[in-house]
């Protein structure tokens, strides 16, 4: 598992530029966004794919894509999460990630933008399997 942020210009100006994209599905968002080839989009993850590994890339900061993903599992979150239009509370984003990881249940987790996920301090990185 890839954990990776995009800049917030770059999401902003992406979602504004594909009206109803937040209203699509997680999977129709993390296609959108990997296609934009950002960063090092899914370099990771598809090159891992390729050599026999299974590996996902994980866009912790995206609000849209991530409440998405909270809301396609029924993933209880304040209604708060839900109105605002500014970036997530720490402890929102923290708590998606922190089941994503626990879903996915990797072997790795690749943490990409370090300080990101410090300030998270996902709760389901401490503890991993050593």
């Amino acid at each position: 598992m890839i954990v990776d942020t995009c800049y917030e210009v770059f999401l902003a100006n992406h979602y504004s530029a594909t009206p109803g994209l937040s209203k699509a599905s997680y999977e129709q968002q993390h296609r959108a966004l990997l296609d934009r080839s950002f960063g090092t989009s899914d370099a990771y993850s598809r090159n891992l794919r390729e050599l026999g590994h299974e590996a996902t890339e994980l866009i912790s900061n995206c609000r849209p894509l991530q409440l998405k993903w909270a809301e396609e599992r029924s993933l209880p979150l304040p209604v708060a999460a839900k109105l605002r239009p500014a970036p997530l509370a720490w402890g929102t984003l923290r708590r998606i990630l922190d089941a994503q990881i626990e879903q996915l249940d990797p072997d790795v987790v690749y943490v990409q933008d370090v300080p990101h996920v410090e300030r998270l301090r996902a709760r389901a990185l401490d503890g991993r399997r050593a």
